[in-house]
C-alpha cells in the first residue's frame, strides 16, 4: 500500500502524508512521513472544548515534520518529530497567550525510550528548556526561567477565576531540575532561585 501526496485540511492548516506499508499479507512493515503546515493552536484549543480554557486564547501556528516506522506490532515503533511553534499576536493581556518554541522528540518502542533534545517553549516572559531521555534509566534536565513573574500570576488568575486572588508578585525566578531513574520510581533533584 503506497500513500503518495495525501493532503488534508486540519485545524486551520494542512497535513501531508506519504509512505508505504509492505507485506500486508504477512508481517506488515510500515514507514510513514507527515508534514504539518500552519496548524492553528487556537483552533486546536477550541477543538478541546475545555471550559477552563474559555477565558484565554492561545496564539501561534505549528509547522514541522514527523516520521514513524514499525514492523508487525506497534511495540516495534520508531518515531521522531521536529516541530516549530511560531507565536501569533503579541499582547500584554493575560487572555491572549502567544506560544512559540521548538520540539524535537524521538521514540524508540523496543527500548521504551523517549529522547528529548533542544526542546524549548516560550510562554509570556517564561522559557522552558528540556534535554535528555525518559526510559528505565532516565536522565532528563529541565530548566524554567521567568524574567517577570507578574504575567504568570495574571495567567493563573485568568485560568482559575474562582481559585482565589493571589498576591501581586513581581521579580524573576529560575528552576533547574534533573529527573533520573524510571518514571515508576523517579528521583528528582533541583534548585530554584528567585529575586
Amino acid at each position: 500500500l503506497k500513500l503518495d501526496g495525501i493532503s488534508a485540511g486540519l485545524l486551520g492548516g494542512e497535513i501531508d502524508v506519504n509512505g508505504e506499508i509492505r507485506k500486508l499479507d504477512a508481517t506488515p512493515a510500515a514507514q510513514l512521513q507527515f508534514a504539518l503546515h500552519r496548524i492553528s493552536l487556537l483552533a486546536a484549543q477550541h477543538s478541546l472544548r475545555r471550559r477552563e480554557l474559555n477565558n484565554v486564547a492561545v496564539s501561534g501556528n505549528l509547522d514541522g515534520t514527523a516520521a514513524a516506522a514499525w514492523t508487525g506490532s506497534l511495540n516495534t515503533l520508531h518515531a521522531r518529530s521536529e516541530i516549530t511553534i511560531r507565536a501569533g499576536t503579541s499582547s500584554n493581556s493575560p487572555k491572549i497567550i502567544p506560544l512559540d518554541g521548538a520540539i524535537h522528540v524521538a521514540y524508540d518502542g523496543p527500548g521504551n525510550t523517549v529522547t528529548v533534545r533542544q526542546t524549548t517553549r516560550r510562554l509570556l516572559s517564561t522559557t522552558l528548556t528540556a534535554e535528555g531521555q525518559l526510559s528505565r534509566r532516565s536522565k532528563l534536565s529541565v530548566r524554567v526561567a521567568s524574567s517577570d513573574l507578574h504575567p504568570l500570576i495574571g495567567l493563573y488568575q485568568t485560568l482559575r477565576p474562582n481559585g482565589g486572588r493571589l498576591p501581586s508578585v513581581s521579580g524573576s525566578a529560575t528552576l533547574s531540575a534533573m529527573l533520573q531513574n524510571s518514571l515508576q520510581s523517579p528521583q528528582i533533584s533541583g534548585t530554584i532561585t528567585a529575586q
